[in-house]
């Protein structure tokens, strides 16, 4: 359990770190801030309804009590994918630099 979180802690605040890292620097900042806070909220909420899902399948199970430990280490790897993938589509697409010809 201690590796788990060892490595899906740290990945989260990788993504995190570059998610704003590498934020596009000549967008226009009020879609970027909506865009940015868009992606945090869908995140979020994918994980609270993880861990309601979660909840709700493990329980009257003999495993039921480790439904918050089993929650938050989901909850960790599915932002971290969300965060990671919506990051790509923001600069890739989304706020990609127009090249003039």
């Amino acid at each position: 359990m201690l590796v788990s979180y060892g490595t899906t802690i740290p990945l989260l605040i990788a993504v995190l770190w570059a998610f704003f890292y590498f934020s596009p620097k000549s967008a226009n900042k009020r879609k970027l801030i909506t865009f940015n806070v868009s992606t945090l909220v869908l995140a979020i909420t994918a994980s609270l309804m993880l861990v309601l899902y979660l909840k709700h399948s493990m329980e009257g199970g003999s495993d039921f009590g480790w439904w918050p430990v089993v929650s938050f280490l989901n909850s960790l790897v599915l932002s971290s994918i969300i965060i990671g993938l919506l990051g790509i589509v923001r600069n890739f697409i989304v706020f990609r630099k127009h090249e003039s010809t």
